[in-house]
């Protein structure tokens, strides 16, 4: 997992690690800044093959 300030960073990070891995995926999310814990994600790009994220 990469920290982006963007969606357009986010995107430029997954795009470069996508020959690398075989599935690579940049998300937004919330994030609770009291304890860190993330919410919301939203799929920006997908690159091969992810995992469904579990759903709560």
């Amino acid at each position: 997992m990469r920290q982006a300030s963007n969606a357009a960073s986010a995107q430029k990070i997954a795009a470069a690690m996508a020959d690398r891995f075989i599935g690579v995926a940049a998300y937004a999310v919330e994030v609770d800044e009291e304890s860190g814990d993330m919410t919301s994600p939203r799929l920006l790009v997908q690159f091969g093959e992810i995992a469904e994220l579990p759903s709560s």
